[in-house]
């Protein structure tokens, strides 16, 4: 066997293993830890930083470009090829063989496996944490994973903000309400009120109102991780 076909079978090994073990319909431990660890959020971030030496920037850049062309041919082995190639053997001229191999065959139904709702609520958490929950490639991976997602009356809940940064939220907030669905129809339905802003009066005198305000999903998703607010149960 020649030196060029050893990073090849090398690699398709790992990731056939992995599709395997993905079959079982969950995410173990390790591959939570290598997701939590920020690597969907390397290759779905919008840009590198400028800081880097040029030679880093090009091996990261060759490293995202080789995994989204894998996430553009299947979503499914994108996540195995993920868990078990890091963005630097992604990034290296060796990994290239087997980016042409895998991005050219003929079908990927041997590669197709469906994920418990326990890995679809760790890739939606993970993604409000981290801040790509608005990114449609992520958006994209989500509907390939679960195409047939359960939908509740509420997903997440969040709250203890920074007091010092009340002020700065209600403003992103402000935003939210303009930018909403609600508001954009309202305002082709015409008329001068808005059921965006909601108050709720408690029976004792003791007790605080409260307000319930509609704003633009993928802003609030946004503000979440800008604000870096806590995650509660809801269990």
């Amino acid at each position: 066997m020649g030196p060029t076909t050893l990073p090849l079978e090398r690699f398709i090994n790992k990731i056939n293993e992995k599709i395997r073990l993905l079959k079982k319909g969950e995410l173990n431990t390790e591959d939570r830890k290598v997701l939590k660890k920020g690597r969907l959020c390397f290759v779905w971030e919008e840009s590198l930083g400028s800081s880097e030496v040029a030679v880093t920037t090009w091996r990261k850049s060759r490293a995202r470009r080789s995994y989204k062309e894998i996430q553009e041919v299947s979503s499914h082995l994108f996540l195995a090829v993920l868990l078990v190639v890091t963005p630097t053997d992604c990034g290296k001229t060796s990994f290239e063989s087997t980016l042409n191999y895998l991005t050219s065959l003929e079908n990927y139904e041997n590669y197709h496996y469906d994920l418990n709702p326990a890995a679809q609520k760790f890739f939606e958490s993970t993604a409000a944490e981290q801040g790509f929950a608005s990114n449609h490639h992520y958006l994209d991976f989500m509907q390939c994973l679960f195409p047939k997602r359960e939908r509740r009356q509420i997903q997440f809940a969040y709250s203890l903000i920074r007091r010092d940064e009340i002020q700065s939220f209600l403003e992103t907030m402000s935003q939210g309400i303009y930018s909403s669905k609600q508001w954009t129809n309202e305002e082709i339905q015409g008329g001068s009120t808005s059921g965006c802003v909601t108050i709720f009066i408690p029976t004792s005198e003791d007790e605080d109102g409260s307000c319930n305000i509609r704003v633009n999903r993928t802003l609030l998703m946004q503000a979440i991780h800008k604000f870096k607010m806590t995650k509660l149960s809801l269990a």
